[in-house]
């Protein structure tokens, strides 16, 4: 079976770990890591400004490149380290990974490198903001809500006609569902204690989120504890929705 090593492959191909085989320079298992370089060369000085990096490279033991991991140097002054996986499938390359960084200012970037972009690990970590605003009318989205498993919404209303007051709820494959945003307070007159509640039906369609019928909303206009009345109006304002 050969003895487990690390050594230098010829040919320029870099680092083999594994285990040897009866041949000479064959890896029967083994990741082939390799030192590249991408628009960078001898004396170029890293700035702000400098793209490209040097980086590992981890191929199989038949030298075919499955991942690599690199720093970068973008020219907005964003410094990052990507970790990306790859498969080469009937000619076409597919990659997935995470790039970690921090910009000129500071601030933490974190970008995701793939065509699987609406996989749970990335979406969970940085949902798709498709609405951000202030409306009690239709909802137009960025994108389809046939794309998404999971929706959530975030609304609110103002109670007592001043205050605002906040809530949310998300929907599982939300794409042609209705859904009630509801939002309810203990109020009081004097010494009457008494719940004021508020609510609006919604339809998810598509690439809109509209109200679910005609007065499919209500709003208690005035209370005390022995009387409700609850009236029409539409005082329920979707803020942001976000999907994965």
């Amino acid at each position: 079976m050969g003895t487990t090593y690390l050594d230098f492959l010829s040919g320029g191909y870099g680092v083999g770990i594994g285990k040897e085989s009866i041949e000479s320079n064959v890896i029967d298992s083994a990741f082939i890591i390799s030192l590249l370089s991408s628009n960078l060369t001898d004396g170029t000085t890293v700035s702000d400004t400098t793209t490209g990096a040097t980086y590992l490279a981890f191929s199989d033991a038949e030298n075919v490149q499955i991942g690599t991991i690199q720093p970068t140097f973008y020219s907005n002054g964003t410094q990052a380290i990507e970790m990306i996986s790859e498969r080469n499938i009937g000619g076409t390359v597919y990659k997935n990974g995470l790039s970690l960084g921090v910009d000129s200012t500071g601030t933490p970037v974190v970008n995701f490198i793939g065509d699987r972009a609406k996989e749970a690990w990335h979406t969970v970590l940085r949902p798709e903001v498709l609405f951000s605003g202030h409306t009690n009318s239709t909802v137009t989205l960025l994108d389809s809500a046939a794309n998404y498993e999971h929706m959530k919404i975030y609304y609110d209303s103002l109670i007592g006609g001043t205050t605002p007051l906040y809530g949310s709820v998300c929907v599982y494959n939300p794409n042609g569902k209705s859904v009630n945003l509801f939002i309810g307070e203990a109020g009081a007159n004097g010494s009457d204690r008494f719940p004021w509640w508020k609510g609006r039906d919604i339809t998810i369609s598509g690439t809109s989120i509209t109200t679910r019928t005609t007065n499919r909303y209500y709003d208690t206009a005035s209370s005390n504890k022995t009387t409700r009345t609850t009236t029409a109006v539409n005082n329920m304002y979707i803020d942001r929705v976000e999907a994965w």
